[in-house]
């Protein structure tokens, strides 16, 4: 499994508490992501639209089948965004959750979408229950795929690694894709053994212009913000009362027994699901399986 986490500090956890103080809330400067909209030619219902946020170093494309299965199946819009720093969003020193539900509400007010569903897999999940506990108002309902409203700190050290990998591989140019996809999955293979995780990874790999390759990740501001994106404040003193639903593989360990506690304490009317078979990218392995959780959930009242 992809272990994205790492060990923080103290202060990094001291300063994520700050950043959602309630007694000092501010506005943090939004940058204007790039989305991809799915729908149906023929939408007569005007239902509010589903929200989709990717996890760390994935992107909207993750999400490319399930968001056109979900505009047939729904009827609703379906907006697949890029966080910040990924794909093909704009670049930033600053990357925490809090710049990231200012990215996300600031979408919703320039599209002029009330509220929602979010779904949201792991960093994307933690930025989908933050929008909940700090927009309520925005939210019809929430969906969590495989992780918890905790800090994490299992699996210290790979995605650091990972991200170093990326940042000191040489790409090559003036060649075709092909070639430098396997240039960079030789080079890479020392470091990141797991063959589907190099190459989750290298769908980051973008060619632009013609035969000119570079990473669509802001590596760099990633890489020195990791603490932040690994922290959670749970201790904000607010709880999200809209239906929520959990969703886990169960060869993950991002959300285990000892989550409940705290998952129904911040989100009272919540309900967990675990998927068999499944690890970290649950939606991606066991799609079928997802997409029955998630129908059921969205289309109960």
């Amino acid at each position: 499994m992809f272990s994205m986490y790492k060990n923080f500090t103290l202060k990094a956890i001291a300063s994520t508490f700050e950043y959602f103080t309630f007694s000092s809330i501010k506005r943090y400067s939004a940058v204007k992501l790039n989305y991809t909209l799915c729908e149906e030619k023929v939408n007569t219902i005007k239902a509010p639209p589903i929200i989709i946020l990717h996890g760390l170093l994935g992107s909207k494309n993750n999400w490319k089948s399930l968001c056109k299965v979900f505009a047939e199946k729904f009827n609703r819009q379906i907006f697949t965004l890029d966080a910040r720093n990924h794909g093909d969003s704009p670049h930033t020193e600053e990357f925490n959750y809090k710049n990231m539900v200012s990215d996300v509400v600031e979408f919703m007010k320039g599209n002029k979408l009330e509220n929602g569903i979010l779904i949201g897999h792991s960093m994307g999940g933690k930025t989908a229950m933050m929008i909940a506990l700090l927009h309520p108002e925005l939210v019809e309902k929430l969906i969590v795929v495989d992780i918890s409203p905790e800090d994490i700190t299992s699996g210290a050290k790979d995605i650091s690694k990972y991200v170093k990998a990326l940042m000191s591989v040489d790409i090559p140019q003036d060649v075709t894709i092909s070639v430098a996809r396997g240039r960079i999955t030789s080079d890479l293979k020392p470091e990141i053994r797991d063959p589907a995780i190099l190459q989750f990874l290298l769908t980051n790999l973008v060619e632009k212009p013609k035969k000119h390759f570079k990473w669509k990740l802001n590596l760099q501001s990633i890489y020195e913000n990791l603490d932040h994106i690994c922290s959670f404040s749970c201790d904000i003193g607010k709880e999200f009362t809209g239906p929520t639903l959990f969703i886990a593989g169960e060869n993950s360990d991002y959300i285990s027994s000892k989550h409940h506690g705290i998952i129904k304490k911040i989100f009272p009317d919540s309900e967990i699901k675990y998927i068999p078979g499944a690890g970290h990218w649950v939606h991606a392995e066991k799609p079928n399986d997802f997409l029955k959780i998630v129908t059921d959930f969205i289309t109960s009242t």
